[in-house]
Parts: structure tokens; sequence; C-alpha cells
């Protein structure tokens, strides 16, 4: 099928829901990850997040990928919606046998990924990605002011019986959608006693 906007959170409150989201952005510190906030350079080139976090306090991201990466038969596929600098992926890439892709606002990032990333917004993705493509979506802190969306497209680019793992900088809760995905995990983040975020993990249908 074609990917069409609202599929999974509906079309008509979709604005309405994603301002929610937009408006529990927590300032201070999370500001520099808001392009309105901050100077884009910094935000996208410098904020890199070590791959043993990514899915923190779900899992860590780093081990859960290694172990699938060694169960499987099959060359697994893995998107990272929004690298940042992309350091973090730099070895992981290197010494492991998976076929990896990231997303970017700017071609500034680690050189060694080169031709593995799509400057692209998390709203995009369907334009540049296969339907049912991706074995692994990640995302931590990525989809800025797109978290709706952007999990619509990753849904729509991971294979059935898959899985994906957001963090995002809302303290909103309402991702759920039953008929498309199983919400394995939902964590909240605090920080100094505050709620800045939230992580989840769902399952394809």
């Amino acid at each position: 099928m074609s990917f069409e906007k609202g599929f999974l959170f509906g079309k008509r409150s979709f604005k309405e829901k994603q301002d929610d989201l937009v408006k529990e952005h927590v300032k201070g510190d999370f500001a520099t990850l808001n392009p309105k906030n901050a100077d884009p350079d910094y935000v996208w080139d410098n904020w890199v997040t070590p791959l043993t976090e990514y899915a923190a306090p779900i899992t860590s991201f780093e081990n859960y990928l290694t172990e699938k990466i060694r169960a499987s038969k099959e060359k697994i596929r893995v998107l990272d919606i929004g690298i940042g600098g992309g350091s973090q992926w730099k070895d992981f890439v290197k010494e492991n046998d998976f076929e990896f892709w990231g997303t970017a606002l700017s071609e500034t990032f680690e050189p060694s990924l080169k031709g593995k990333v799509k400057i692209c917004r998390a709203s995009e993705l369907h334009s540049f990605f296969k339907e049912n493509y991706f074995d692994v979506i990640v995302s931590s802190f990525g989809m800025h002011d797109e978290e709706l969306v952007g999990i619509e497209n990753a849904v729509y680019l991971l294979k059935p019986g898959r899985e994906a793992f957001f963090k995002m900088e809302t303290a909103l809760r309402s991702f759920e959608a039953r008929d498309h995905y199983d919400l394995l995990a939902e964590e909240a983040l605090f920080e100094n006693g505050k709620q800045f975020g939230v992580a989840i993990r769902i399952k394809k249908h």
C-alpha cells in the first residue's frame, strides 16, 4: 500500500495531537533539541548518544542489536532515524555484518557513514525507503516535532513481526495503535524529578 499520513493516529485529530506533543517538549537543557530554539549546526551535528543508551531504560539497544545480528541467518536491515553526529555507529557498523541506514538533516555526519545516510526528516521516510523493508528501527530523540508522523513512517517501513524503539522529548503518552502494532514497553524519562521524555518499544503486526 502507499503511505498515507494519519493511518495510525487518525487524520482529523492528527495535527491537534502533534501540537500537544510539541507543547509538552521540555525547555531548558532539551531546548537544544528543537531547531527553533538552538543553532541547527550544534543540534544536528554534535548530538551523539551511545548505542547502549538508545533504548534505555527499556533495554540496552547495542546488546539487543548484536544478538539480532548474530541470531539471524540473513543480513538484517537497520534504520536509525536522526543519527546526530553519527560517531556512535562508526565502530559498530565496521565490526558487524548488517545493512545500516540512517537519516540526518545535514551532510556533516561521521564520514565513514557516507552512502548509508539519507538527508531527510522523519515525515519523509516513506519517500526514501520501501514498505516493509527494515528488521529494526530506532530513534533516540531524532524525530523532533514529528513524533506521530515519524512513528507512522517507521511502522510503514518496518517488516511485520519486527520491532522498533523510540525515545522522544515529550511527557505526553498517546502512542497506542492496537490495530497495527503491540506496545511492548513504555517508560517515562525523568531528570531532576521532572519528566522530559518517553521511551517506547513496539512490535508490528
